[in-house]
């Protein structure tokens, strides 16, 4: 336990006074939720949920038996507090755990990865583990990076490899049953906003607990603000909704 202390200490530091830990709104969060078209009783589960931010939201606006599971032992405390008032009425559970190893039976309803497409490796197997994990007719939300709009593939991947397109991501998700009905494209706004508030995060928790970690975080996020800005015309977000049907293979 201690190991995932420190592991995710960085994380804690650049994020603990945000509540939505990727590059997207408070409007654009909602349009995911709304587009989840959840009813009541709907099994909710999101992998690597952070503070619980999502399921908050879900279950303000809806009854769901929700499932929130993260392996960093900072955010998974949090939410379980914040739970008590955020949603005191509402089903929530929260496991710190390992997500490529975690499955629910029966399967969810509705089964989310935000922005941490890593634990699968990649977009499509993220896409891949949502899909085993649905039932059919169930809804797979994926948050990943991908190419920017005004990026021109070619000249990227002539440039630097490869970087996958809204239309790979759209055929990833045919190739395991998986057909969009919604896709949320945040705009660089979003990412500077959410690079932005990392960076008051990281000065404050430097201030709060000074010494060479908290000088080694400021450094990390220095670190992503000039990736951001290395990459600022060539990657973009979307959040994509989608159902699952029979697979392809």
């Amino acid at each position: 336990m201690d190991e995932l202390w420190d592991r995710f200490e960085v994380f804690e530091a650049l994020h603990h006074s945000l509540t939505i830990c990727n590059p997207m709104s408070s409007a654009e969060l909602d349009e995911v939720v709304a587009a989840m078209q959840l009813t009541h009783g709907s099994s909710v589960l999101d992998v690597a949920c952070g503070y619980g931010e999502l399921l908050f939201r879900v279950a303000n606006q809806t009854p769901i038996i929700g499932t929130g599971i993260d392996l960093s032992p900072w955010m998974i405390t949090a939410a379980h507090n914040d739970a008590s008032t955020r949603a005191a009425d509402a089903d929530l559970t929260w496991v710190l755990g390992e997500a490529r190893e975690f499955t629910t039976d029966p399967a969810p309803d509705v089964a989310v990865c935000i922005g941490a497409e890593w634990i699968w490796h990649d977009f499509s197997g993220t896409a891949r583990a949502l899909s085993q994990r649905l039932g059919d007719g169930g809804v797979a939300v994926i948050g990943a990076a991908r190419l920017h709009h005004r990026a021109d593939a070619e000249r990227v991947a002539q440039d630097r490899g490869r970087v996958e397109t809204v239309d790979d991501m759209r055929a990833q998700l045919g190739r395991y049953g998986l057909t969009p009905v919604h896709r949320v494209d945040p705009d660089d706004a979003g990412w500077d906003n959410y690079l932005a508030a990392t960076a008051d995060a990281a000065e404050s928790w430097a201030i709060e607990h000074p010494g060479p970690r908290a000088e080694q975080w400021v450094e990390e996020q220095a670190d992503w603000q000039a990736a951001r800005d290395r990459d600022r015309d060539v990657i973009g977000w979307s959040v994509w909704i989608a159902r699952k049907s029979t697979p392809t293979e």
